[in-house]
């Protein structure tokens, strides 16, 4: 098995080592992906395959399947480092023994050679180093299984440390951004059209304080493990905060989609919260892959507020929401220092006399660029955003100020009523969390009505 030639991969050879007693697997490699040319009689023994077709397709949807969560980085970066560079394959890792109910360690060691037509090929064979004993100690008191995994050289992989994140072992998003950039290359070779997904588990903040870290994680890694065996791991990302991403195929996705949130519904059961799935389907291949991952996540915004699992599609209507809602946030410091919001008072006349016993302080957007913009418009962006204090502020500012002018001229105050934002009120009084005043959540603004003329009025 050390010195493989061309014709060492021929097919007739592939059906003799798919017979051997030797836990043997050939790949195919291709933009940096593995595919599963063969898999042996001893590789179905050694990993709990009933068939060949079962153990093939189980390492075609999931390269990591059964393998330990703290050894899915490593093996991840090694297989990455074959795909793309070739050369030999040395890693040590933990699988999961149904049958034995434990840990086992496996030594899979691997080289690289090249077939006569189609191209880059490897073959990987595989040791069972015995159990897992994550207890057992040597004479000196290191333990066993440490210096077993400390083994193997980590110096080929050092081009690949940091590409993959520590909990999940999927790809982080420089790595994605890069494997989603030859993704969608091949998706658009063989005239598929390509989508580009962003996945988020909603409520992570309150499912780790109701269940713990170590479950969140958990859930983390659940979800990660089906969007892997779905899209496969080169496919898709964990992008942090419980949030993934993933490229694909976009003929047959409401399937899939549909099969992935019953898939993570039935795993989690009651502990588990909401998957909110955005979609963008790349029609103008001019768009970059971090543009459409932004736009599928503009898409996933829209499902927000929904308690069960579910998926949207991106339209252009969104891209136009979002462009406005960001013009809106980079622009509001303009807007207060220019004069842009202008306050007009609604005077609220008493029905029994005809005269003004009331105003109401309201602003309004006169934006130089766009004109009018309705405050149904600027102002829950500024909520969400959590800059609506800012605007509250101004308005009391404004307020203000004509109250003092007034009196300066010995004129009689009229009694005005703001409206505050309910955030500023929980910051006034130190009550309520960031949970409470979470973004995607739409908070009441209080009217706050008060006769402010013993700030400015008569008699002060």
């Amino acid at each position: 098995m050390c010195a493989l030639s061309a014709s060492a991969m021929a097919h007739k050879d592939l059906l003799a080592l798919e017979v051997s007693c030797i836990p043997v697997a050939a790949y195919r490699l291709d933009d940096q992906r593995l595919e599963v040319l063969m898999v042996s009689d001893g590789f179905c023994d050694l990993f709990g395959f009933d068939t060949h077709e079962q153990a093939m397709a189980a390492l075609d949807a999931n390269h990591l399947h059964n393998v330990h969560p703290q050894d899915a980085a490593r093996v991840t970066r090694a297989k990455d480092h074959l795909a793309a560079e070739g050369g030999t394959y040395d890693v040590v890792y933990r699988t999961w023994d149904a049958v034995g109910k434990q840990w086992r360690l496996v030594h899979a060691q691997g080289k690289c050679a090249y077939a006569e037509e189609d191209g880059r090929h490897a073959i990987v064979w595989y040791t069972d180093e015995g159990a897992w004993l994550s207890e057992a100690q040597d004479d000196e008191g290191q333990d066993v299984s440490s210096a077993l995994l400390g083994s193997v050289p980590q110096q080929r992989h050092q081009r690949h440390i940091g590409r993959c994140d520590a909990l999940t072992g999927l790809p982080n998003t420089e790595y994605f951004f890069e494997l989603a950039n030859r993704n969608r290359a091949r998706l658009v070779r063989e005239g598929k059209r390509v989508a580009v997904l962003f996945v988020n588990l909603m409520g992570m903040r309150l499912f780790n304080r109701k269940y713990g870290y170590a479950e969140g994680n958990e859930l983390i890694r659940q979800v990660a493990h089906v969007l892997s065996r779905h899209f496969t791991s080169q496919s898709c990302a964990y992008l942090g905060q419980g949030c993934y991403g993933a490229i694909t195929a976009a003929d047959g996705l409401d399937h899939t989609l549909r099969a992935i949130l019953d898939e993570c519904r039935d795993r989690s059961g009651a502990q588990t919260t909401p998957l909110h799935v955005g979609v963008y389907v790349c029609e103008d291949e001019g768009v970059r892959i971090g543009a459409a991952l932004d736009r599928a996540r503009a898409a996933c915004k829209t499902c927000a507020g929904n308690r069960f699992s579910v998926h949207c599609y991106f339209s252009e209507s969104m891209l136009e929401a979002e462009e406005e809602q960001q013009y809106i946030i980079d622009n509001l410091d303009t807007a207060l220092e220019q004069g842009w919001v202008q306050i007009h008072c609604q005077p609220l006349v008493r029905a029994a006399n005809g005269r003004v016993c009331d105003e109401e302080a309201l602003a309004r957007w006169i934006d130089p660029n766009k004109g009018f913009v309705s405050p149904a418009r600027f102002v829950p962006v500024l909520e969400e955003s959590r800059l609506i204090y800012k605007l509250d502020l101004y308005v009391l500012e404004q307020v203000l100020k004509k109250m003092a002018i007034l009196k300066e001229r010995g004129l009689y105050i009229v009694p005005s009523s703001i409206n505050l934002a309910l955030g500023l009120r929980d910051v006034r009084h130190g009550g309520g969390d960031s949970a409470t005043r979470g973004r995607g959540r739409r908070r009441p603004r209080q009217d706050c009505r008060g006769d402010y003329r013993k700030h400015a009025g008569r008699g002060s």
